[in-house]
Parts: structure tokens; sequence; C-alpha cells
């Protein structure tokens, strides 16, 4: 070390290794000697630095032992011997010649190794004696001792291991004495060391795993993420990534695009939260090392989740149509009405209600349960079938809904009875016509449906007449005759199909109108009279004559036919 250097200059760094572990193989180093005073000895690291400035004159040469020892139990420990020179300032203040070399290592040599030399060729034989070259550094930019230079034979060992990402160019003034010589001398060698990258560093992601959270009506081509890993390798192919998808789930292997270079996910294809609400992604950063085999490589797990956004309106899944008695009565539940929508949340939920119209006065609709009851009672005989329109929205924003019209048929009930159109009829029917003249035909209606309003007729006990039960024509069974009976009184029922039975009655008046098919009959065939000749003009006797027939069929008129 030249003298008059300041205090804290660094002298070297002493290492020793120890093959143990933990407290068994940290060391702790100490310094021992004569003068040790003069210097300081980092126990952790080994680095040795003056304590105060030196001089030649004081002292030429200082030799110390330092010790290495561990922590271990029991403690073991080795020491090696240490020499440093003091360079006057007369060889030193002198303007030396300076000579350039370079020298290249790789990062990840083992510390101990021997990188190089300064000794120059003709220095390399056997006539210069050990000692008589010198070689000490004495400046440079390793501030702290990575490399060391054998003060005699001019080797440049590394102390400790290098980092090409911490330093990768390192420059060492070298003092180099020859006291082979008759007249001592010196130069200095300025060494320029340059670290080689190795690709000692994989790609590093500062996210793992990653989470995305994107809407699903983001459009196509979109950037949803970019990946970003860091390679602490140097500049140049070690650091350069490539990014590429490694696994995805489910199989999509078009819906999401990886740019090999930039690391930017973009959206290939249209998402659905509905059938995808999440996926995974492994993805991978590769360096690119000038040799395949290599190469290294990282990946993070990506999972993206798919936000429900209020694309789907209600689909309906009850029926279109239902049936309800009419005698159900007012709050009975004829339907659940139900519709889906495939959104999640307020998106999903949904709330009925009935459109306005003439129909809606008669049903209400439950808006949260889709319950439609009965509000008004029904009469099928006023109104058969009732078309409301439903309508099943969501609570998104914006609000989607879907209408549906629901047909309510109405079934009848067996609860109207027959019905004449009057409770007496008259009819009339001349006297002498065969069985099976039509007398009448009496109707009735109904209004119920189907069976019950199906009307069959009965109810005739005189036996001259009949009814057809089911168009209600009256009929004879026999000959009519007025002079023997004129007038009829029929009762008639009309009875629907239901279960039970309704019934209606009505009277039938018959008259059987008379035809002239008697003729006068006299109370006797002959009438002998004594009269006196020369009578005047007087009532001789009464003439009687009866005829059952009625109206001018039985009004009888008298004259002399004839006389003998």
């Amino acid at each position: 070390v030249a003298e008059g250097l300041p205090s804290g200059t660094v002298v070297g760094t002493l290492s020793a290794k120890d093959p143990d572990e933990g407290e068994n193989g940290t060391l702790h180093y100490s310094l021992s000697g004569p003068r040790a005073e003069r210097f300081y000895l980092n126990p952790t690291s080994g680095e040795l630095r003056t304590a105060s400035p030196l001089r030649s004159t004081e002292r030429a040469e200082y030799g110390f032992t330092v010790t290495a020892a561990d922590h271990g139990t029991p403690g073991l420990s080795s020491t090696c011997q240490v020499q440093i020179q003091v360079l006057s300032n007369s060889r030193s203040s002198t303007t030396p010649n300076i000579l350039s070399m370079t020298l290249n290592t790789v990062e990840g040599a083992a510390p101990g190794s021997i990188i190089g030399s300064v000794r120059p060729p003709d220095h390399q034989d056997s006539t210069v004696q050990e000692g008589q070259v010198t070689y000490l550094v004495v400046g440079g930019t390793d501030q702290d001792g990575t490399f060391m230079v054998d003060r005699l034979e001019g080797d440049v060992y590394l102390v400790r291991e290098l980092d090409y990402e911490k330093g990768s160019r390192y420059m060492l003034h070298i003092e180099v004495s020859d006291f082979s010589k008759a007249f001592p001398s010196s130069h200095l060698i300025k060494l320029d060391i340059n670290v080689q990258d190795s690709n000692d560093h994989a790609p590093e992601f500062s996210e793992d795993p990653v989470t995305i959270v994107i809407p699903e009506n983001i459009e196509p081509g979109a950037s949803i993420y970019t990946f970003q890993a860091v390679d602490r390798d140097g500049s140049g192919p070690n650091s350069e990534l490539h990014y590429s998808i490694e696994h995805h789930w489910p199989d999509t292997s078009d819906l999401l695009v990886l740019d090999s270079v930039t690391g930017v996910l973009t959206l290939g294809q249209k998402l659905d939260h509905e059938s995808m609400p999440s996926l995974y992604l492994v993805v991978r950063a590769t360096d690119h090392a000038l040799n395949p085999s290599q190469r290294r490589w990282s990946s993070v797990t990506t999972r993206l989740f798919v936000t429900d956004e209020n694309d789907n309106a209600p689909t309906f899944s009850s029926p279109s149509a239902v049936s309800v008695m009419e005698d159900q009565p007012v709050g009975f539940v004829i339907l659940y009405v139900v519709a889906r929508d495939k959104d999640e949340g307020e998106n999903g939920r949904v709330s009925y209600r009935i459109r306005a119209g003439n129909n809606a006065g008669r049903f209400t609709l439950n808006p949260n349960t889709g319950s439609l009851s009965i509000l008004k009672a029904l009469d099928r005989e006023e109104q058969e079938v009732f078309n409301l329109t439903i309508v099943a929205e969501d609570h998104g924003t914006p609000q989607l809904s879907t209408s549906q019209v629901l047909c309510v048929q109405v079934i009848d009930v067996n609860d109207e009875a027959p019905v004449f159109q009057q409770a007496k009829f008259e009819a009339q029917v001349m006297e002498n016509r065969g069985p099976g003249t039509t007398v009448f035909t009496i109707t009735a209606t109904d209004r119920d449906q189907g069976s019950n309003g199906h009307i069959t007729y009965g109810g005739v006990t005189e036996e001259s007449f009949v009814i057809n039960p089911s168009t209600g024509v009256i009929t004879t069974t026999k000959e009519l005759d007025t002079e023997v009976q004129h007038h009829y009184t029929l009762t008639v029922y009309a009875r629907d199909g239901g279960l039970p039975p309704n019934f209606a009655k009505a009277v039938v008046h018959v008259e059987v109108q008379d035809v002239n098919d008697n003729v006068p009959v006299f109370a006797k065939s002959s009438y002998e009279l004594e009269v006196p000749e020369n009578q005047a003009p007087v009532e001789l006797c009464f003439i009687k004559a009866t005829d059952p027939d009625l109206g001018p069929g039985g009004q009888l008129e008298y004259r002399i036919a004839g006389e003998r």
C-alpha cells in the first residue's frame, strides 16, 4: 500500500470458507500482531482497511496473523499470515509508465478462482526470483474488495461472487514494482475487468396470483390486462421476455389473445357472464437466452372474473293459458306466474304486473311472488275468456322487461237452471187428427255450457200426449174428440245435464178445436099430430134436434123439407 493514503483506505479483503451451515458456518475475523492497531479488520466481511495514514520511514512492512473462527460449539478456527508493504513516496511520486489491460470473466465464477494475471510474460521465467517483483492495488473502482491481486505472482483472484446486475465493469489500478534490476522501477497497470452476464435469473412476476375483473359487455379487441415480468439479468437476450398462455380453463383458445412481446391480454370474443362467470389462465414468461437449453421461465396463475351486466330480459316459464272454475271464491290463486332472468342480483330479480286493460280489474297479481288470484267473482255466462297481458321486469339498469298474453279460460259450473220463455203456453189442435199430430213445440234455454247446458224435456203425464225429450215437440198419441174433451192442461219440465241437474217447469194449455163431424139428431124420429081442420094458426108442437159439435157446427137451423 502506498504511504500517505487517508485512513479507511481498503487494503484488501480476507475470505475464508466453512462448509458448515447456520452458526457453525458463520465466520468471525480477527487481527493480531505488532502494530495491528494501524489497521482495521471488519470482523464480518474480512475487509482490511488502514486505521491511520502509513509512512514507509516509520515502518516499511507489517506482518499480521488473521484468525477466522466459526460460531459453533466447540468453536473451530483457522489462521493465515498477512504481510503489508508500505511504498515510499519517493517511488510512488515519480510518474510511472501506465499500461492498460483487460480481463473478461463470467458472473457465477467461484470465489477464490483466478480470473487472469497482470504478470508480464518476461517475468514468468525462473530468472526472476520471488519477491523481486511485487504487485499492489493502489486504486480503482473496486471499493468492496471483489478482486485481489497476488502481491508476488500478479494473479488476479476473485474474492466474492460476481453479479452482473450489480456491477458489469470494474477497474483496478495496480502498481508493479520491480526490484530485480540495479535500479528499481515501477509502473501502473490500469486493469479493466468486464463481467459477462450469465442467464442466472428467471423472470419474476410482481404479483401471483393475478386477479382480473371485467364486465361482460366489454367489446372484443379491448385490452384487459398487461402482464409484466422482470428479469434481473442484464440487457440482451437473457432479459428479453416472451409471453405465452400455458394453460387455460375452460378450453377457450380464441377467447383471449396474449401479445408475446408486450404481454398485453386482449379479448378475442364476446363474453357472457351467464355461461362463463370466471376462467383461469397460466401465463408463462420465458427469456431469450442464446442457448435454448439455458433459457429460464416462470409462470403466473390468473383468474379472470366476468361481472354481470343487465343484458338478459326475463323469460316466462309458466304456461300462457290457464283455466279456472267459475265458482272459485275471491282470493283463489289461479296460477303462479314464473319468469326467470339469467342475470344475477338486482339484474336478475323479477317483478310482475298486469298491464292495464279491460280485463285487469277481475284479477290481482302479486308483484313479488307472481301469484295470480281472483279479485272479483267470475261468471262464465258473463265472460268466458280473459286475455291478460302480464309484464315481467327486472331491477337492473337499464330495466328490461318481457310481456306475455295469459289466456284465462273460465270453466262452466252448473249454476244456471233451464229457463222457459214464459210460465204458461196456449196451444190448439184439431180434433180427429191421427196419432203423432204436432200440438206444440216448447223450448227452454240454459246459459251453462256443455252437459250443464244440455236440456231434456219431460213431465207430460196425460195419456193423449207425449213430448220428445230432445226437441220439446208435443204430439198426440191418439185421435182427439172435442165432444169428449175439448181442453187439456199439460205440465212440462226441462232438465239440464249437470250433477245434480237443475229443472224448470211450464204449463201448456191445449185446446181441441172442433170439426163439424156430427149431424143433428131429433129427439124422435117421427112425430104424429092431430089437428082439427079449419084450425086457426096456432103452435102445434116443439120439435127438438141436438148437435154435439161446437160453434157454428153445433148451431141448428130448422126448415120443412117437404110435405106428404
